[in-house]
């Protein structure tokens, strides 16, 4: 699209000449004078950082055969966010951010609102992926020893994700209303206020950034929840979880958007915000005068958000990639397995921890407890135990990430559930399974 300038103090857009009903008319020719470069920079190092960690991440992965469906959305979301990198880049480059507004042409201004609506098709989309993709890293690392997909866990992980296809779906239609028709929004920026409509527009993207910022402390607090159940010293604990919940600290960067998109929009009726020479002009009845700030209060913290998501993302398999590194190069006394005596003892120690918990609470509800009646420790208080020898994991050779074996070994074991229910105990290296003598129609439970 051409813009120029005729002698009558007109605007002419591919030959279609517009009268100015008042005001100065915008330059016919870009004025680089007052270019801005510094917010395409910061978006592009941005943008290559993350790139360069999620392949880092989807490599490693695919080195030690333990793709995943997380890795699958992470796919699409990082192909996304180039997209959405490369229309940033484009956009503040070629349409004129950062300029003062009276410098900018009706073909920059042009470029600029095609950015907008792009964007605010491509957010929905990009956020979920990545979401998604977190989300099914949890469901994943937090797998229980006995397989269930009806446990609490799993059934919040479901439920997010399908508030996450609601999510999408809502906010991949409202964008389409914001002007009427829509291509109206970037093809006739002379006549912008007769189809688009901003307070839409504002309301519309105030829903989503505050869906998406509710999502992503929904993301912070899911494994802060989770590990602080854990076996595990709290140092450790804390060390996993800060890994755990660096993807969703997004909600930091989407909080920081949405508290400077509804400050900006304060200046939506005030033109002379913009500079005092912009009343001045035609173009200051069409465009919102917070747009002088657009890279800063827009591109910056929309270029942080997703960045920050998939860096998290990618961190616990860095971290990994590196650990494995190391002990390669640096090899050193590698682990052994446990031996049968070792965990013969392990399993007596159990034993007697069982006893003197079920001791405890046999005196609390008033009854007798019953000693062990036979040499093999396989009868207690009324309780009988079948023993169960399983392989222990300790990741030698490493395929997983380290957080999964932390996590796994935090997550085992003792604790009883109340009689007279069956349950199971799980350790380290032994699953005990415990059944009532008496009392029918018990039902089961998981101890976890």
């Amino acid at each position: 699209m051409t813009t120029s300038l005729n002698n009558s103090g007109s605007l002419s857009t591919d030959g279609f000449v517009t009268p100015v009903p008042w005001g100065l008319p915008q330059p016919t020719e870009p004025i680089e004078t007052h270019q801005v470069y510094r917010i395409a920079v910061a978006i592009s190092v941005m943008g290559g950082v993350t790139v360069f960690c999620v392949l880092w991440r989807l490599w490693y992965r695919l080195r030690n055969k333990i793709f995943g469906l997380d890795d699958y959305s992470l796919v699409l979301a990082v192909l996304l966010y180039i997209s959405w990198t490369t229309l940033g880049v484009h956009v503040n480059i070629h349409g004129g951010v950062g300029k003062p507004l009276w410098e900018i042409t009706m073909r920059e201004y042009s470029i600029w609102f095609k950015g907008i609506v792009c964007i605010s098709l491509m957010y929905p989309v990009m956020t979920t992926a990545t979401r998604v993709s977190i989300l099914l890293f949890y469901l994943r690392m937090f797998e229980t020893p006995v397989k269930s997909r009806y446990n609490a866990w799993s059934i919040t992980i479901y439920h997010l994700l399908a508030a996450q296809f609601v999510y999408l779906v809502t906010f991949m239609i409202l964008p389409v209303f914001i002007s009427n028709p829509l291509h109206k929004a970037w093809t006739d920026p002379a006549h912008r206020t007769d189809w688009v409509d901003d307070i839409y527009y504002y309301k519309t993207q105030l829903a989503l950034h505050t869906s998406s910022l509710i999502f992503d402390a929904i993301l912070i607090c899911l494994p802060i929840w989770k590990v602080s159940r854990l076996h595990m010293p709290i140092r450790r604990r804390i060390g996993v979880g800060l890994l755990l919940v660096l993807g969703g600290c997004a909600g930091l960067a989407a909080a920081i958007k949405l508290a400077l998109f509804i400050s900006e929009m304060s200046r939506f009726e005030d033109p002379a915000s913009a500079g005092a020479e912009w009343p001045k002009y035609y173009m200051s009845s069409q465009v919102p005068p917070q747009f002088d700030q657009y890279g800063l209060t827009f591109w910056i913290p929309s270029q942080v958000e997703p960045s920050i998501a998939l860096i998290g993302a990618s961190i616990p398999n860095i971290r990994q990639s590196i650990v494995d590194t190391w002990k390669s190069c640096f090899p050193g006394k590698r682990q052994s397995l446990p031996t049968d005596e070792e965990l013969e003892r392990e399993d007596e120690l159990l034993f007697d921890r069982i006893a003197a918990a079920n001791s405890r609470r046999c005196e609390g509800q008033g009854r007798p407890a019953t000693a062990p009646n036979n040499p093999d420790k396989t009868d207690l208080g009324g309780i009988k135990f079948t023993y169960t020898r399983y392989q222990t994991t300790h990741h030698i050779e490493s395929s997983e990430s380290i957080i999964s074996e932390e996590v796994r070994n935090g997550m085992s074991g003792i604790e009883l559930t109340p009689y007279p229910y069956t349950g199971t105990i799980c350790t380290t290296k032994t699953v005990i399974s415990s059944t009532p003598r008496t009392k029918r129609g018990s039902r089961s439970s998981t101890c976890l």
